[in-house]
């Protein structure tokens, strides 16, 4: 891992600016999943939470969008202390 966690943050701020960049209007909090297979991230799921406590679930349309979630949560899994890895990742984000 980086002396100062600079990839770890880097990519955090990724994933949280695509969640938010593909989020529906009245959105209120977002999770966001993905699992780590054989150096790939698989099933990338979002679900989206609405002031009135509906959820919506919602693929990430853009294919650029994707690449760069899986790349990150790669990054992620790659940067993390220790020999113990994640297999499942998800974020919680909440909207200000």
């Amino acid at each position: 891992m980086g002396t100062d966690g600079a990839v770890m943050r880097t990519s955090v701020e990724t994933v949280a600016q695509i969640i938010v960049s593909n989020a529906p209007d009245g959105w209120e909090s977002a999770w966001l999943s993905g699992r780590a297979e054989d150096g790939y991230i698989g099933d990338l799921t979002a679900d989206y939470v609405h002031a009135d406590g509906s959820a919506r679930w919602f693929d990430i349309p853009d294919a650029a969008d994707s690449l760069q979630l899986a790349n990150a949560f790669l990054k992620l899994r790659e940067e993390m202390p220790g020999r113990d890895k994640w297999s499942k990742c998800t974020f919680h984000v909440f909207r200000d």
